[in-house]
């Protein structure tokens, strides 16, 4: 088996992957070393076990620090999965729509193409996901005239089906609350949810055999 890169995870796919800061050819050539005497990677922290991959340059490359490795495991436990599961984009709008009450959620991509969703058709996701960047891009100078700091939430009352559109910065969400849902319940949690999410799905290391 052998390695196969370390590159960074990009949403926007047209784009090739990049190196990751920090791993030239002498630190990769490490990582094959120590692959060949430990055998494969168990778990991402063994990064850190590489000579020349300090606690510094192991939270660049990853987004993780050695004295959070728990991190995952308080999240799987949210999820309901066993500590070691890495949870699927299902599974995170899943648990966003449970935690949350909503009728429905859709996850997308920076470019407004759904990744994941539940309680609604990908017919129905497709164009809600699609507006969500160009919402954002096209209103922003207006929201600025009533909000001065960065809005990353908006909710859009629809007759008796209300939207909420999250901007976060791996993703977008919009959330589909029930009719006549309390949205001043919703919006207090969500923050949280969106600052979990966002640590998740950002910058990571990929180490494939």
């Amino acid at each position: 088996m052998t390695l196969c890169g370390l590159t960074q995870v990009r949403r926007k796919f047209a784009r090739p992957p990049a190196p990751l800061p920090g791993i030239g050819k002498l630190r990769a050539e490490a990582v094959l070393q120590w692959r060949q005497q430990h055998g494969s990677f168990q778990s991402i922290f063994d990064l850190a076990e590489v000579p020349g991959i300090g606690r510094k340059l192991f939270k660049q490359v990853t987004g993780l620090t050695l004295r959070r490795r728990d991190r995952h495991e308080l999240l799987n436990t949210q999820l309901g999965l066993e500590k070691i599961a890495r949870p699927t984009l299902s599974q995170l709008t899943e648990y966003v729509r449970t935690t949350l009450a909503l009728a429905g959620c859709i996850l997308s991509n920076r470019e407004g193409m759904p990744l994941a969703l539940v309680g609604v058709t990908p017919e129905e996701a497709a164009p809600h996901a699609a507006i969500v960047p160009q919402f954002f891009r096209r209103s922003r100078r207006y929201l600025k005239t009533l909000q001065p700091h960065p809005l990353h939430t908006v909710v859009l009352p629809l007759n008796d089906k209300p939207l909420v559109l999250v901007e976060a910065h791996t993703f977008y969400l919009v959330l589909l609350p029930p009719p006549n849902a309390a949205l001043d319940t919703i919006l207090p949690r969500l923050a949280d949810i969106v600052r979990e999410l966002d640590w998740l799905l950002g910058l990571r290391a990929i180490v494939t055999a």
